[in-house]
C-alpha cells in the first residue's frame, strides 16, 4: 500500500493499528481529530505537519506537553503500522482515509465532521461511489417483510442501483444476498470482525467477483459491539440516495435510532414500508418519513422526487413571514393604543380580528416546496450504476428538468400579494433582511459551511449569501477559516 503523508497521519493518529490494550497512549477521538484539523487549517498547514519529529507546529500553537508527547508516541508507530498494513493486504483487506480520492464521496460530504477518518475495506472500493439505495430493518422480520425486502432490492437492481446495508442478520442479509443474486452489488458496513466476515465462502466469492464491498471503521480483527452497530447506521444513510426501512420497533433498537437520526440530520430521504403490522414503521411515517409500497413507479424516480420533508431552508420566505408577523403585531398594538386614547372599550369582535389566520397566499409562500440539495441531483437515470456523484453546477438546475428555484432578487420582484394595501407595506426588514436572517443562519450553519454550501442550503443567491456571511464575520459572530464559515467560540 502507498499512502500520502496526510493519509498516513490519519492512520497513525486515528486507528488502533499497532496499539495494544495495555498501551498508555490511545488514538485521537473523532472530536480531538477534528480539533487538530481545524487548527492545522487555520494556520495554513497540512495534517502531515504533525509528522515532523520536532513537533514545532504543536509547540507554536500552545499545545500541552502531555498532548505533544501523545502525538509523538502515536507517530512513532509508523514502522509497525506499515508492516501490519502489508499483512492485511495479503489477506485481502485495504485501507482508505478521508484524504484519499477513493473515499466514499457522499458519506464524506454529508457527515462532515462525523466522517470516520479511516475505513478498512475488502472488495472493490469503487462500488462505494455508485448510486444506490440503503436497506435497514429488524433482525426479527416476518415472512411478509422478507418478501417485501427481496422484491424491493430486485426492483432496484433492475434499475442498476446498488444496495447499502449493515450486514446484520434479518433484513440486512436478505437485502445484500438479493442484490448479488439480482446482478447488482452490495456495500456492507459491518459491525463485527472484517477478517472473520471475509472467511465465509459466499461472501468471499461475492467480494472476488466485485459484487460485494465490506467496510469497517475499526481495526479488522475487532469483534462485534453494540456501539459499532449503532454507529454504522449513519454510514448507510449517508451513502445512499435514499434508505428504505422494512421493519422497525417503536422507539427502540438500531433500526429506529438510525432512521430517526437520519431524518433529524436530513442526510438522505428516509422511506418506510407502509405496513400496519409494525408500530415502528407507523410512528416513523408520523415523524415525517416517506411511506412506501411496492408499485410500478421506478425506484430511482422516487429517490430523486422532491419531498416536503427533504427541503432546503427558504430563508427569504422565512424572513418575509417574520417581517409580516412583526408588522401585524405593530399594527395591532397601534390600533389598541388608539382605542385606549379615545376612551373606547375594545369590542368583542376586535379580539377575533386580531387573531385571525394569516392570508392563504402568505402561507403558501412560506411553506412552499423547497428543492433538493445539489449534491443529490443527477442529470439522468444512472447507467449500470457507474456514475460518480458529483456536485452539480449552478446551470445544472435547468438541465434536471425541474423548475429553477427563484433567487431572493427574483422573489422580491414578484412579491406575492398578501392582502395589504400600499400604505400597509412591510417594514424596513423587507429591504434589509439581515436582522431576521442572522440568527437563523447561526442556528443552522452547524459545523460550518462554505458560501456555496450556505447558498445552496438556505436557498439564497450566492451573492446575497456572501454578503450576509461577511456581515456576520464583521459582527464577530462567524469567522472564515480557509473558505469555511464557522461560529466563533
Amino acid at each position: 500500500m502507498k499512502f500520502s503523508d496526510n493519509s498516513m497521519s490519519a492512520v497513525l493518529l486515528c486507528s488502533y493499528m499497532g496499539i495494544n490494550n495495555d498501551d498508555a497512549y490511545k488514538p485521537l477521538t473523532l472530536k480531538e481529530w477534528n480539533e487538530l484539523l481545524d487548527s492545522v487549517i487555520e494556520h495554513g498547514q497540512q495534517p502531515s505537519v504533525v509528522m515532523d519529529p520536532s513537533q514545532s507546529f504543536l509547540r507554536e500553537t500552545d499545545c500541552s506537553q502531555a498532548y505533544i508527547e501523545r502525538i509523538k508516541r502515536l507517530m512513532s508507530r509508523a514502522g509497525t503500522v506499515a508492516f501490519q498494513l502489508d499483512e492485511l493486504e495479503g489477506k485481502g483487506i485495504d485501507i482508505v482515509t478521508q484524504f484519499d480520492a477513493d473515499y466514499p464521496v457522499l458519506m464524506k460530504r454529508r457527515l462532515k465532521k462525523k466522517t470516520p477518518p479511516v475505513l478498512f475495506y475488502s472488495g472493490d472500493i469503487g462500488l462505494a461511489k455508485k448510486i444506490g439505495i440503503g436497506v435497514a430493518g429488524s433482525r426479527n422480520v416476518d415472512a411478509e417483510g422478507v418478501e417485501f425486502a427481496r422484491k424491493l432490492v430486485e426492483k432496484a437492481a433492475a434499475e442498476r442501483l446498488v444496495v447499502y446495508s449493515g450486514g446484520a442478520k434479518g433484513v440486512d442479509s436478505i437485502a445484500e444476498k438479493a442484490a448479488v443474486e439480482s446482478g447488482s452489488a452490495a456495500i456492507s458496513f459491518v459491525a463485527d470482525s472484517l477478517i472473520s466476515k471475509i472467511r465465509k465462502k459466499e461472501i468471499l466469492d461475492a467480494v472476488v467477483n466485485r459484487k460485494c464491498l465490506l467496510l469497517s471503521d475499526v481495526r479488522p480483527d475487532v469483534g462485534f459491539s453494540a456501539a459499532r452497530a449503532m454507529n454504522r447506521n449513519k454510514y448507510i444513510y449517508a451513502s445512499s440516495y435514499g434508505t428504505f426501512v422494512v421493519a422497525s420497533d417503536y422507539n427502540k433498537g438500531g433500526t429506529w435510532a438510525g432512521a430517526a437520526e437520519a431524518m433529524k440530520n436530513e442526510w438522505t430521504k428516509v422511506l418506510v414500508w407502509n405496513h400496519g403490522g409494525y408500530e415502528g414503521n407507523r410512528r416513523l411515517i408520523e415523524k415525517g418519513a416517506v411511506p412506501y409500497e411496492l408499485s410500478e413507479a421506478p425506484v430511482f424516480e422516487l429517490l430523486t422526487r422532491k419531498e416536503e420533508k427533504f427541503q432546503q431552508v427558504d430563508l427569504f420566505s422565512f424572513a418575509k413571514e417574520m417581517a409580516e408577523t412583526k408588522a401585524e403585531e405593530a399594527g395591532q398594538a397601534a390600533s389598541e393604543t388608539g382605542k385606549e386614547d379615545s376612551g373606547q372599550t375594545k369590542p368583542e369582535t376586535g379580539e377575533e380580528d386580531s387573531g385571525q389566520t394569516k392570508p392563504e397566499t402568505r402561507k403558501e409562500d412560506s411553506g412552499q416546496t423547497k428543492p433538493e440539495t445539489g449534491e443529490e441531483k443527477v442529470q439522468a437515470k444512472p447507467e449500470a450504476g457507474e456514475e460518480k456523484v458529483q456536485t452539480k453546477p449552478e446551470t445544472g438546475k435547468e438541465d434536471s428538468g425541474q423548475t429553477k428555484p427563484e433567487t431572493v432578487e427574483e422573489k422580491v420582484q414578484t412579491k406575492p400579494e398578501t392582502g395589504r394595501t400600499k400604505s400597509e407595506s412591510l417594514p424596513d426588514t423587507e429591504t434589509d433582511l439581515y436582522p431576521i436572517i442572522a440568527p437563523y443562519v447561526m442556528e443552522h450553519i452547524g459545523e460550518g459551511m462554505t458560501k456555496e454550501e450556505a447558498a445552496e442550503a438556505f436557498h439564497v443567491a450566492k451573492g446575497q449569501m456572501d454578503a450576509w456571511l461577511k456581515r456576520l464575520c464583521r459582527d464577530s459572530r462567524l469567522k472564515c477559516v480557509k473558505g469555511l464559515y464557522v461560529k466563533r467560540s
